[in-house]
């Protein structure tokens, strides 16, 4: 069984040793998933870092006693893209 971290950041190498064993890998259409992979699970985190910045926020308003109302709403918005991103990054993922 091959190790999903060694097979992805070792494409290369993958496909010379299968070569070996006569089975031609096209490494592009991985490399290209695996690019798209990581570009989102860079946004999943920065969004996860945005959500956590703005509970926060809200928290530190209703202490205060600010309309925090925008930033509710903000929220809303951040929830849904962060479940298409994550929905995205789990089909990728497998």
């Amino acid at each position: 069984m091959l190790d999903p971290k060694w097979t992805r950041s070792q494409l290369d190498t993958l496909a010379k040793i299968l070569l070996k064993k006569n089975f031609e890998l096209d490494v592009a259409p991985l490399a290209e998933m695996e690019s798209r992979r990581k570009e989102l699970q860079l946004q999943t985190e920065a969004l996860q870092n945005e959500r956590n910045s703005r509970s926060k926020k809200i928290g530190q308003g209703k202490t205060s006693g600010e309309d925090v109302s925008e930033l509710l709403q903000g929220m809303e918005a951040i929830k849904k893209e962060l479940e298409e991103k994550k929905e995205s990054l789990g089909k990728l993922q497998g």
